[in-house]
C-alpha cells in the first residue's frame, strides 16, 4: 500500500509539472489553416491573426470531412506574418498522398522567417 500511495504521488507530481508546461492554445497559436474553404484563391488563417494566404497550383477536392485542397507542386504563399519568431514551435499537419512516397520523394514544408510558402 505504501508504494501505491508513492507511486501516485509521483503520477500526480508529474502530471501537474505537465500541465504547468503545457502550450496555451488560445495564447500561443499563431496560425491555423484548416484548408476546407472549399473555392477561391485564398486560404484563410482561422487563428487569433487572421492571415490569409494565396493559393496557387491547387484544386478543391473533397476531403475526408469537408473540402480540401489538392496540391500538384503548388502551395500557399503569405506576405511576411509581422509576428515574432518564436523560440519553439511544433508544425503539424496531415495529408493524403497520390502514390507511394519512396526513397528519394520529398515533401517540402518551408517556413520563411520573411514570408513565403
Amino acid at each position: 500500500m505504501k508504494q501505491f500511495i508513492c507511486f501516485l504521488a509521483v503520477a500526480v507530481f508529474m502530471m501537474s509539472c505537465l500541465l504547468v508546461h503545457a502550450a496555451d492554445p488560445g495564447k500561443d497559436l499563431l496560425i491555423y489553416i484548416p484548408f476546407d474553404e472549399g473555392k477561391g484563391n485564398t486560404a484563410d488563417d482561422v487563428g487569433p491573426n487572421g492571415f490569409t494566404g494565396d493559393i496557387e497550383n491547387a484544386k478543391w477536392v473533397e476531403g475526408v470531412v469537408g473540402q480540401a485542397l489538392h496540391f500538384n507542386n503548388g502551395s500557399v504563399n503569405f506576405e511576411p506574418l509581422g509576428i515574432d519568431q518564436p523560440k519553439e514551435m511544433t508544425i503539424e499537419f496531415w495529408f493524403k498522398p497520390d502514390d507511394k512516397i519512396e526513397g528519394g520523394n520529398r515533401i517540402d514544408l518551408l517556413y520563411r522567417l520573411n514570408g513565403g510558402g
